[in-house]
């Protein structure tokens, strides 16, 4: 079954988590943390990193609630932050 057959029209979906993709190299954890916590409480941010400990261009950041997400997400979906 499709996942937009089991959802119920109308039901809002309830999320915390995102996922942040295309980050800048020079953009850290503290800069995103900055910027993002302008629409809520963060309660994990990461910025994923391979062996090496450079980033790989792509993290997550969990708010509090999903009214902060759904904030963040509507604010941020396309912002550039650093040179990307």
């Amino acid at each position: 079954m499709k996942k937009s057959e089991r959802t119920l029209p109308g039901a809002e979906l309830k999320f915390t988590n995102l996922y942040v993709k295309n980050i800048d190299p020079d953009v850290t954890e503290e800069t995103l943390t900055q910027k993002f916590s302008e629409f809520g409480k963060i309660t994990n941010l990461i910025i994923m990193k391979d062996e090496d400990n450079q980033p790989k261009g792509f993290g997550f950041i969990n708010f509090e609630t999903p009214d902060e997400a759904k904030q963040a997400v509507e604010a941020m979906n396309g912002a550039v932050l650093g040179n990307y």
